[in-house]
């Protein structure tokens, strides 16, 4: 039987000197026994580098889960939008018709039916999530990127869902004290409109603003601060138009502003930027 002879040049000995160069983790080894085994030049991944691993971890996990939910919000928002324009064309095209008039709260409730009110209903049923979705938008742009999409989404969701409700609580309280059943009909029509035409301009001007850094475009945030401006505008406007042909006191008109409309958004507004530490 022949007998062989090992050596250092023949054996696996010969890759020992190349474990000093080895990452080991270093709970598979007893850290007073690293540097006998494999050298004073071994590496091990410490418990600061496995927490910037898992943190990267989760920051993908995160940042996969708000692709989800924003590539979800985008296709939602264009069905809903072209699904929406083609079967409510008709009554799209007569409302913003009629709100280039002085009393078009009355030419709208005067051809009221059916349909125009199943319309108004749907467009305020997405208002929340159409102004949710346009706060994550621009966000992008003020906030750090460790808030996430997610959390933004929601909390603005939450906001504004509180909003309406202390709105419509305030809105029966004011409507019940100075005015009568049909003006407070009015007032809540009114406010229906608003936001049925705010759905139309906000849904396509979200989606635009989606895909622009608003950081370095001024026509984008020209645009957008436009584009409220006017919003804000027309309910004003449409909030006179109601107040002055029912003949009530523009006292009364300013307070139901006040307390309607620039006390709960300034409100709003200033709790939403505390909130995420922009002042």
């Amino acid at each position: 039987m022949p007998s062989y002879q090992y050596t250092k040049s023949s054996s696996l000995l010969q890759h020992i000197d190349s474990l000093e160069n080895f990452n080991f983790p270093s709970a598979l080894i007893p850290s007073e026994n690293i540097t006998d085994i494999l050298g004073s030049n071994a590496k091990t991944h410490t418990t600061q580098e496995a927490s910037v691993m898992t943190s990267r971890l989760n920051n993908r996990d995160e940042s996969v889960a708000d692709q989800a939910l924003s590539l979800s919000l985008i296709f939602g928002l264009i069905l809903f939008y072209v699904v929406f324009t083609s079967v409510y064309g008709k009554i799209i095209n007569s409302i913003f018709k009629c709100i280039t008039y002085p009393d078009s709260v009355y030419r709208i409730e005067s051809s009221f039916d059916i349909n125009l009110d199943i319309a108004i209903k749907e467009a305020s049923y997405v208002w929340p999530i159409v102004i949710a979705y346009g706060s994550m938008v621009l966000s992008r742009s003020f906030l750090p990127p460790t808030y996430s999409s997610i959390r933004v989404f929601v909390t603005m969701l939450a906001m504004v869902l509180l909003f309406i409700v202390a709105r419509w609580i305030i809105a029966n309280t004011i409507t019940y004290i100075f005015t009568s059943r049909v003006v407070k009909q009015r007032l809540a029509l009114g406010d229906r409109i608003n936001k049925f035409i705010s759905v139309l301009v906000l849904i396509p001007l979200s989606l635009l603003l989606s895909y622009i850094d608003l950081n370095d475009n001024l026509f984008a945030i020209i645009l957008t601060s436009i584009v409220m401006g006017l919003l804000i505008i027309n309910e004003i406007i449409l909030i006179y138009d109601i107040f002055k042909r029912e003949n009530i006191s523009f006292l009364e008109y300013i307070l139901y502003l006040c307390t309607l409309e620039f006390i709960p958004i300034g409100f709003l507004c200033v709790y939403s930027l505390r909130y995420f530490g922009l002042i």
